[in-house]
């Protein structure tokens, strides 16, 4: 293509030039469904860009089938060895291959019918009806209109599936004002909701640790202290027994108070005893016994 000359005295804004775009090879297709329609889309506008590179639709078909791996390059083959084994005389050709190389439009027709989504918009309804938001509001909202963009519904349906998938916090805020009648609007909102959300949550984590007002000992209030157990640490009722002083032993009887002999062989009264050397309670100095 040409570029457009200009006249003395046109400013260079005023110059339209319409050299052609150079655009990128499609990317391959080797039969995956949801690629499809990608690589349809890169091949339209691939032959858009470069008309003059093309004679003839069949040619279109052949360069399209480049393209083509695995299943779908195997899917092609019998359609391509046909065309080029009767290129001289194409009226000895199958009718499925002269169609197929009619035109771009008949090779798009027909590799949707064994690859594509036959109830493409079914489909759709059914994969946006099951859409929720779980990560930000913005990548939801690429989710949606990528996905609605194969449905027939109109602008209230559409804003009202798109509120539905919203996360619930995102909601509660949206509820506070006016909600949005139209899907723009509703989608603007839900994003900035989203993001001011998000900065207040990395707030609040990253805001210092502060006690309470009531005194750093509050929250300690109604805390039980366990102590760990062991079993050769002295137990509550040992305590007086531990604590007593034992009487050493100096040779004689317990019965008696003699010594010679032992309190098992000993054949003598009893010696009574106080525990203390005081007289004990009651008694008088005379009566005391000797």
């Amino acid at each position: 293509m040409s570029t457009a000359g200009s006249t003395r005295g046109e400013s260079k804004e005023n110059v339209v030039t319409t050299k052609s775009l150079k655009t990128a090879t499609s990317t391959p297709f080797s039969g995956e469904r949801k690629k499809l329609d990608t690589f349809l889309q890169q091949m339209t506008l691939y032959f858009r860009f470069n008309e003059k590179l093309f004679v003839s639709e069949s040619e279109k078909v052949m360069y399209a089938s480049y393209y083509l791996q695995g299943d779908a390059e195997a899917w092609f083959r019998p359609y391509l060895k046909d065309f080029m084994n009767n290129i001289a005389d194409s009226t000895q050709a199958d009718d499925e291959t002269v169609r197929m190389f009619s035109g771009f439009d008949k090779f798009m027709y027909e590799i949707r019918l064994v690859f594509g989504d036959i109830d493409e918009e079914r489909t759709a309804e059914r994969d946006i009806q099951r859409l929720k938001q779980t990560k930000s509001a913005a990548d939801y909202t690429d989710q949606f209109k990528r996905i609605s963009a194969a449905t027939n519904w109109g602008e209230a349906a559409l804003t009202a599936q798109y509120y539905h998938g919203l996360k619930e916090g995102v909601k509660d805020e949206i509820a506070r004002g006016e909600r949005p009648d139209t899907l723009r609007n509703m989608t603007l909102m839900a994003v900035r909701i989203d993001n001011r959300l998000y900065e207040r949550q990395r707030e609040k984590r990253q805001a210092p640790y502060r006690e309470d007002k009531k005194g750093p000992h509050t929250k300690h209030k109604h805390r039980h202290h366990h102590h760990k157990y062991d079993k050769y640490s002295p137990k509550p009722m040992e305590v007086d027994i531990i604590g007593t002083p034992k009487k050493t032993f100096n040779g004689s009887c317990y019965n008696c108070g003699k010594k010679g002999h032992f309190a098992r062989n000993c054949r003598g009264r009893p010696a009574k005893r106080y525990q203390r050397s005081e007289t004990p309670p009651g008694a008088t100095q005379g009566n005391r016994r000797h």
